[in-house]
């Protein structure tokens, strides 16, 4: 099962700035935790070739959200990028699991398949199970005994 982290990277900076992206190691740590078969993708893993420009790197990043049977979203502010990426995970019936406090915002509230608030919601609901019908029902078959 692949999942894609997608989230804020650079927001509404208007100083061609970047949010910590520490939110995309503690989403892997959660989920590598329990769910020991996942391979976890997000842009940081991504990355560009020599010759290749941010355009190229944009359009390959959608195709592995496609790619992907899941994607988390992390939003604490809106971001123009996650937003393309839950659009595109949406329109290929991937379920879309939103750690955001804009749970009134269109995007989030129509695209989502589960919103948490924060990322402590997030982890909680990983070591509870309560994702296990998103990560792994869908894509896990139970093992036959032989």
């Amino acid at each position: 099962m692949k999942v894609w982290i997608s989230g804020i990277v650079h927001g509404s900076r208007m100083d061609g700035g970047l949010h910590g992206q520490e939110y995309r190691e503690r989403i892997r740590q959660a989920l590598a935790v329990r769910y020991h078969d996942v391979v976890l993708a997000s842009p940081g893993t991504v990355e560009a070739g020599a010759a290749e420009d941010e355009e190229a790197v944009f359009f390959r990043q959608i195709g592995e959200v496609i790619a992907a049977d899941v994607l988390v979203a992390y939003l604490p502010e809106a971001s123009m990028g996650a937003s393309i990426e839950m659009w595109e995970a949406w329109k290929n019936s991937r379920p879309i699991i939103t750690i955001s406090p804009l749970s009134g915002a269109w995007t989030v509230r129509f695209l989502s398949s589960l919103v948490v608030p924060d990322l402590d919601s997030f982890e909680a609901r990983v070591a509870d199970g309560s994702l296990d019908r998103f990560l792994l029902d869908r894509y896990e078959r139970p093992r036959q005994s032989r």
